[in-house]
């Protein structure tokens, strides 16, 4: 989630001293994550860790649905949620004081292209990056028209496969050379 890799870089990376942070947001980036130190199978294997987290999805869903459920995931009063604007607020803080650009790329549910339900999570999201004063970039007009079977990597694992991230490496570098020189 966002809190983490965040967390990660002012952590263990800010020493790398970059120009550009890219924060790749979705909108499953709100979610708690469960603590892998504290169970060894979860800490050393990625087949436990994606069971665990995919099988708490389907419980909490079961009565809410996956809209909803997502919709939740960006209420104020979500623990997830405020631990993202609290680490959004400290990198706003790091780059400002270190003059690195943020760049805040929102990948949108690729479940629901078709009909996307989520544009108000994205506006939300605009003006969380705007406020911390970072660029926003919104990748749902890029991958709007292309068919879920398209872009997820195998059945059963959606994210993105090598042709959507060529796409979207095409269209961020557009956006970088034509926003940020």
């Amino acid at each position: 989630n966002s809190y983490c890799y965040i967390n990660n870089f002012l952590q263990n990376q800010s020493h790398l001293k970059p120009k550009y942070i890219i924060i790749n947001y979705c909108v499953n980036d709100t979610e708690l994550l469960p603590d892998s130190s504290k169970n060894w199978f979860i800490k050393n294997s990625q087949l436990v860790a994606t069971l665990y987290i995919t099988i708490k999805k389907m419980l909490s869903q079961k009565d809410a649905g996956l809209i909803d459920y997502y919709n939740n995931l960006h209420e104020e009063s979500n623990v997830g949620y405020q631990l993202m604007i609290e680490s959004m607020s400290q990198l706003s803080d790091y780059s400002k004081k270190n003059d690195v650009k943020v760049i805040f790329v929102f990948i949108p549910e690729v479940h629901f292209l078709d009909n996307y339900p989520f544009l108000n999570i994205n506006q939300k999201m605009e003006k969380v990056a705007m406020e911390f004063g970072f660029d926003f970039f919104d990748l749902y007009d890029t991958l709007k028209d292309i068919k879920f079977e398209d872009i997820k990597i195998m059945d059963g694992d959606a994210h993105p496969n090598a042709f959507i991230h060529s796409l979207i490496a095409k269209d961020l570098n557009t956006y970088i050379e034509n926003h940020l020189k």
